[in-house]
């Protein structure tokens, strides 16, 4: 169900923006978090667990292409390769810390919905990051001046005879 996902998640980036599509996305993905780990109760919900994991796999499907669209249309033109160093960075030194909460809490003989349930902890946190920016419009413009050379993209690539 990630394809769907993707789908949506193009459809909704349309519609509005793409940050806004991603703090729709991060809204509901902590709901639907809510609702799947508060209601599997016990091992023997298997169908329940199968749809489940049709609705993560609709809403996971929507996390990469938006987070994706979103940076690589923010960052300014000149510096790809440093911030694209930096993305790899982050994604991968803070991809450890929701697994761990999760098994540091399963481990500690806590319930399995509680565990699943401190994932949504990090969405928040996320949530709040994107809510500190810039508007869209704002953070395209940004992204078309060339800090290090102060100068706009855009003029340079009419200049250069690219557009």
């Amino acid at each position: 169900f990630m394809l769907p996902g993707s789908y949506f998640a193009y459809w909704l980036a349309t519609k509005t923006t793409p940050l806004t599509a991603f703090k729709i996305f991060i809204s509901t993905f902590i709901l639907v978090n809510f609702g799947a780990f508060f209601w599997l109760t016990d091992p023997s919900m298997e169908i329940e667990a199968y749809i489940c994991g049709m609705f993560w796999g609709f809403w996971i499907g929507q996390y990469y292409p938006l987070h994706k669209l979103i940076y690589s249309l923010i960052v300014p033109a000149g510096q790809e390769a440093e911030l694209a160093g930096l993305w790899r960075y982050c994604t991968q030194i803070l991809s450890w810390a929701p697994p761990l909460v999760f098994t540091l809490l399963n481990e500690s003989g806590i319930p399995l919905s509680w565990g699943g349930v401190s994932i949504n902890f990090f969405l928040v946190v996320g949530l709040l990051f994107f809510m500190f920016m810039q508007s869209w419009d704002d953070c395209l413009k940004e992204a078309k001046v060339n800090k290090m050379k102060g100068e706009d993209a855009t003029v340079r690539m009419v200049q250069d005879g690219k557009i």
